[in-house]
């Protein structure tokens, strides 16, 4: 796979494929947390669900005893805390108060919603 996602696919699919090129190495940390974060951006339930489906595969080879299996669930749970860490930073610092009222909103709103790492534990 390249890492590039095309325009029509079904957005958990992309999100889930991106999270498995992560897992094998194929795409950059960088890359694949970029890429997870816009889809957050675009569609934040998709990413919860392609993450609950890795989860559930995660889980079902730990119980194997699976060390790819163990930094799987690592890779997963710090893919969730960037998308926590990030989902509010998108305004600009120079932005006009206008965009700084709108930024603020938008973290309010999010502040209210579950975090991304909950939802993955709830899931869980």
């Amino acid at each position: 796979g390249t890492g590039t996602m095309s325009a029509g696919a079904d957005p958990i699919a992309n999100a889930v494929q991106v999270l498995e090129q992560y897992i094998s190495g194929e795409v950059a940390e960088a890359n694949a947390l970029s890429q997870l974060l816009h889809l957050h951006q675009t569609n934040d339930k998709c990413v919860v669900a392609a993450l609950a489906e890795k989860t559930n595969t995660v889980i079902a080879n730990a119980d194997k005893g699976s060390v790819a299996a163990a930094q799987a669930g690592n890779l997963l749970v710090g893919v969730a805390r960037h998308l926590d860490t990030n989902a509010e930073a998108e305004v600009p610092a120079g932005a006009s108060k206008a965009a700084k009222a709108a930024g603020a909103k938008a973290a309010a709103t999010k502040a209210a919603a579950k975090s991304v790492s909950r939802h993955l534990l709830d899931h869980v």
